[in-house]
């Protein structure tokens, strides 16, 4: 039987070839339930950018058990589209943060 991190990594591996021979603009989002520091975070991302790193601001978390430390919950896209803000708002009715990523087309 696999480990579950055997398994989540085939799972990264897998969304990093579909990104790689996507011939449009490329926007991942969800619920990953990794850290930044990550196998499946540096997998997925190597071709994209971190709309949290890019437009967002502040110290951004998206569980909020644990004393609100980590950020699970991504948006990342293709260098092709270009963020504006990256934010995730508090929420009561979850264990996560929504994230919102705005953006556009760059030309």
């Amino acid at each position: 039987m696999k480990s579950n991190y055997r398994k989540r990594a085939e799972q990264a591996d897998t969304i990093h070839a579909e990104i790689k021979c996507s011939p449009y603009p490329v926007l991942v989002c969800g619920d990953f339930n990794d850290t930044p520091a990550s196998y499946t975070y540096h997998r997925v991302r190597k071709d994209l950018v971190d709309g949290f790193h890019d437009c967002g601001s502040g110290y951004q978390y998206t569980f909020r058990q644990l004393y609100k430390l980590w950020r699970i919950d991504y948006v990342f896209y293709s260098e092709s589209l270009k963020g504006c803000e990256c934010y995730s708002p508090e929420t009561s009715y979850s264990d996560h943060n929504m994230v919102v990523w705005k953006g556009i087309a760059n030309r």
